[in-house]
């Protein structure tokens, strides 16, 4: 086939279906992929519909998130210690609005990491669990 994709729906060149995968698990849409990698939309989402191909862009979208998680964790201690510097404005109204934010940041993490906690002992006991 002239584009180089079974009927299957199976990029037959590994390196045009990683960078397909890349670019729809970077958020491209078909038809930007399809034009960037040479296929047509029908076939783009024909590899769609294989189970493989779609565990290959999960893996590729799951390690972006990761990256950008990383990114953000990094760049959270600088933000608190903003907000934290905030707290002593001479502006009443700036530090109302960092004082909320300190105390809304800190219900929300609690309430996820309570759920974690929570989720971890549902995961634990169920696998523990007679079958």
């Amino acid at each position: 086939m002239s584009e180089n994709v079974r009927k299957s729906g199976q990029v037959g060149d590994s390196g045009k279906s990683d960078l397909l995968a890349a670019l729809l698990a970077s958020g491209v849409t078909v038809r930007e992929a399809a034009a960037k990698v040479g296929l047509t939309e029908r076939s783009v989402y024909r590899a769609k519909e294989r189970e493989g191909f779609r565990v290959k862009v999960e893996t590729i979208r799951s390690a972006l998130t990761d990256s950008a998680l990383g990114i953000l964790c990094d760049s959270a201690a600088a933000a608190s210690e903003t907000l934290r510097e905030l707290l002593k404005s001479e502006t009443e109204s700036i530090r109302l609005a960092a004082a909320r934010e300190v105390i809304s940041s800190c219900v929300r993490l609690r309430a996820d990491v309570e759920f974690e906690r929570r989720l971890s002992d549902l995961e634990r006991k169920t696998s523990n669990a007679p079958k």
